[in-house]
């Protein structure tokens, strides 16, 4: 499995969200994942939208729970859109948060990323902002061919203090 850029352990616990990048297997039904945002960036992100489940795991800080990760599409883009949602999630609605690495996988947790040149900046301080899950899969050994539909609004800020406004939502069938 390739990733998108650095190690998925060391990523973790920099507090780097990152998605394999398996040709193919992005390729959904449904309307996609699309997102507006305004702010210190401006811009849209639309993609076909993807699921992944990340199975508990062992790292230098202890263990990480099971987690999801929904994002409007896999590897290093312009502009992207990565959540990071507890394995408990159900359908309802959601407080999405900045949370501490250490955290990993306990809180729903927003990223956005824009890349510059070699560099990537990114959003995920500061975060206020609500997560609606409309449809969602009932246990993670049964995310293919579930259908994922929500929506998502909130605010949130770089290293630097610049902030962003971002709204969307997502409609896809899971691969």
């Amino acid at each position: 499995m390739k990733l998108a850029w650095g190690s998925l352990t060391l990523g973790l616990a920099v507090g780097f969200w990152l998605l394999p990048v398996n040709p193919g297997e992005s390729a959904q039904s449904g309307s996609g994942f699309k997102a507006s945002i305004a702010g210190d960036v401006m811009g849209d992100v639309n993609g076909p939208g993807v699921l992944k489940y990340l199975a508990p795991s062992k790292s230098v800080a202890g263990q990480i729970p099971g987690r999801y990760f929904l994002a409007d599409n896999q590897g290093l883009r312009e502009l992207g859109v990565t959540l990071s949602i507890p394995e408990s999630a159900k359908v309802g609605s959601y407080k999405l948060v900045s949370a501490s690495p250490l955290d990993a996988g306990k809180f729903f947790e927003i990223r956005v990323d824009r890349s510059v040149g070699n560099n990537v900046l990114s959003y995920s301080n500061e975060t206020k902002g609500e997560l609606t899950l409309s449809s969602f899969p009932s246990k993670p050994n049964k995310v293919s061919g579930s259908k994922v539909k929500g929506s998502f609004k909130f605010k949130t800020q770089n290293n630097e203090g610049k902030s962003i406004t971002v709204q969307g939502k997502f409609n896809f069938l899971a691969k």
